[in-house]
């Protein structure tokens, strides 16, 4: 399947018209409220395998950026000796930075909006320990009460910014020779 690139505009911006998507085909989602993560994780990797021995395809996993999930992914394919792309659900993104907002704009105002909009866009560019310091760095030039900008720090210490600074730091920072984890002590 040809992969299907967009830019952060084409995801938060003006409305234009998106770029064709390919049709999805052999999908398959995992999800138990049974079975622990790692037994679930263990299952798509086995599954996984089995379509692709030989690992001729891109392996994506999709996540919702629990920090144990992506550990275990990481793990998992480390062990095994696969390359594997992990796709962060920016859905939960999303829920994080309208809480954050309400900590400095008017709840369901255009200023919010526009507030969220704009700092979803740039992680989207791989601005996210930009955007995360920033909440914080207002919350404290705002001088909001710690009521007031509970939601702020929750939103900064958002697992995803540690995710993105790692991803940041590799394509930034990091040649292909060193260990980013282990230097970040993730």
């Amino acid at each position: 399947m040809p992969r299907y690139q967009r830019r952060p505009e084409d995801i938060i911006g003006d409305q234009r018209d998106p770029p064709k998507r390919p049709a999805i085909c052999d999908k398959r989602v995992w999800a138990s409220v049974r079975q622990d993560a790692k037994t679930i994780i263990a299952s798509a990797f086995a599954e996984a395998f089995g379509r692709d021995p030989q690992q001729e395809q891109n392996w994506v996993v999709l996540v919702d950026g629990e920090p144990h999930q992506l550990k275990t992914i990481k793990t998992m394919a480390q062990k095994q000796g696969v390359e594997v792309t992990i796709v962060l659900d920016f859905i939960h993104v999303l829920e994080y930075l309208w809480k954050a907002a309400y900590c400095f704009c008017p709840s369901g105002s255009e200023t919010a909006e526009v507030w969220v909009r704009s700092r979803a866009l740039r992680i989207l560019q791989g601005q996210a320990s930009d955007v995360a310091a920033g909440i914080r760095r207002s919350a404290t030039l705002q001088q909001l009460s710690p009521k007031a900008r509970e939601n702020a720090d929750r939103t900064a210490d958002y697992e995803y910014w540690q995710f993105h600074k790692m991803q940041e730091f590799q394509r930034n920072h990091v040649n292909k020779f060193q260990n980013p984890e282990r230097l970040l002590d993730i």
